[in-house]
């Protein structure tokens, strides 16, 4: 059984989606059996990382079935609030300091 995941989902656009990249491109094996997307929220589109023999290239996946893509609009929502939950309750230690 392989402990890796088979997606990585990437709160982010190009820019968080090609840093992945090169965090993964030392691990040639994991980075060609892992899949590299990555969700942009003010355009609300999701970014598909394909990754040639030593090149990459990124295209937008436009065909998503409705029920995918609002699940996935919620994985990044959920993310964003547990995120924002946390920063609120450590920002408030600091400042107790």
């Amino acid at each position: 059984m392989n402990s890796f995941p088979q997606i990585i989902l990437i709160d982010g656009g190009k820019n968080q989606l090609i840093s992945a990249y090169n965090v993964l491109f030392d691990y040639k094996d994991l980075l060609n059996s892992i899949k590299l997307m990555s969700i942009v929220k003010p355009e609300d589109k999701i970014l598909l990382l394909k990754i040639n023999e030593n090149s990459f290239s990124i295209d937008e996946l436009k065909d998503l079935d409705r029920d995918v893509w609002n699940f996935l609009k919620m994985l990044r929502d959920e993310a964003h609030r547990y995120a924002n939950s946390k920063r609120l309750k450590y920002s408030s230690y600091i400042t107790d300091l």
